[in-house]
């Protein structure tokens, strides 16, 4: 009677052993490594071909080259939106494209067209009126957007940024002011101008994360700066050794604060730490790369941990960072090698 009750006992033991790592194991091991919301990466090679991937080993192409290089790619919703000399749309994952906004003003940098997340709007800088146009269908159709009364009159925004506080600032070099739109159905509003600090002779572009905003001349002449009360004040970021006399075709500050990851045309890329002083952080790209923009992607896992993704577009392929832009290592290889000028 006794060794049937031992028996008895070690069987519901080890059945409930085996069941509580069943219960334990499975969860664990579906939180830490089944995505939740992965990325997804579209890239441009300088022909036009389109390739696409969700995780950074497997590619495949989405649209054949048609000799048209993007100037810039971005997602919008289940929407794709491609700004060449006009503004293309595809709703097909990038199979196809219509032109949708024939008027776009470009930049030579790679955030002139903005899918806000916070506001389900996408700006676009575009010539003639105030010189934005929102779409509130992610893309399919655009009109004039809406300022202030009695700001300034020589507008022509050229790029914008969002903040983890979800609202939305657009920045014009022209003008040298900067403005804000804190809701879908508000109006752009001036926050501040910074020609005190910044030369209107320079191009600048911005960007930002977090509750950090950037800004950063394209010709490479005035370096970075950031702000962290949303435009009202701006400092320099150090030098350090970023070089003069190249362009800086990408910012992105890969933690949403004022570490800033930033490329140049021609002499690698360059990365701040808290400190604020630009690093040589061009480990792992090949030499001589030429880097053409930055983008930011991250997974969300199902323990909603986030991983965060620097990727790069060079001469000599698809690089990317996940440890803040600070290394580098290749993706492309075989026949999705190549020079790739865009990224989104």
């Amino acid at each position: 009677m006794k060794k049937g009750l031992l028996r008895s006992f070690l069987f519901l033991g080890f059945a409930g052993m085996f069941s509580l790592q069943g219960c334990i194991k499975e969860p664990l091991l579906e939180n830490n490594s089944v995505v939740k919301f992965p990325y997804s990466l579209y890239a441009s090679k300088e022909d036009g071909t389109l390739i696409h991937t969700n995780n950074g080993e497997h590619f495949n192409m989405v649209f054949p080259p048609d000799g048209f290089p993007p100037r810039q790619i971005v997602i919008a919703g289940n929407n794709l939106l491609i700004a060449k000399e006009n503004l293309h749309m595809s709703n097909n994952e990038g199979k196809s494209f219509n032109p949708v906004l024939t008027n776009l003003r470009n930049f030579p940098w790679g955030n002139a067209v903005f899918h806000s997340t916070s506001h389900n709007s996408t700006f676009a800088p575009t010539v003639g009126g105030n010189g934005v146009s929102i779409s509130n269908d992610f893309g399919a159709t655009w009109q004039e957007d809406v300022f202030e009364e009695n700001t300034p009159q020589l507008k022509e925004i050229g790029s914008f940024a969002q903040l983890d506080n979800s609202k939305v600032f657009a920045y014009s070099n022209i003008s040298n002011v900067a403005f804000r739109k804190d809701t879908r159905e508000s109006v752009w509003t001036p926050v501040t101008s910074v020609s005190s600090i910044i030369s209107s002779n320079n191009n600048y572009y911005m960007s930002g994360g977090g509750n950090t905003l950037m800004l950063t001349d394209y010709m490479g002449l005035g370096g970075v700066w950031y702000s962290e009360d949303e435009g009202y004040s701006w400092t320099n970021y150090i030098r350090g050794s970023l070089p003069h006399g190249t362009s800086l075709t990408g910012t992105v500050s890969p933690y949403g604060n004022r570490i800033c990851v930033v490329s140049t045309l021609d002499k690698g890329i360059y990365r701040t730490d808290a400190d604020g002083i630009f690093r040589d952080a061009s480990v792992g790209l090949q030499e001589g790369t030429k880097v053409y923009s930055l983008t930011r992607k991250v997974n969300v896992y199902k323990n909603d941990a986030v991983k965060v993704y620097v990727f790069a577009s060079t001469s000599t392929g698809l690089y990317c960072s996940e440890d803040g832009g600070r290394t580098w290592y290749k993706l492309t290889f075989s026949q999705y090698d190549g020079k790739y000028v865009s990224l989104g």
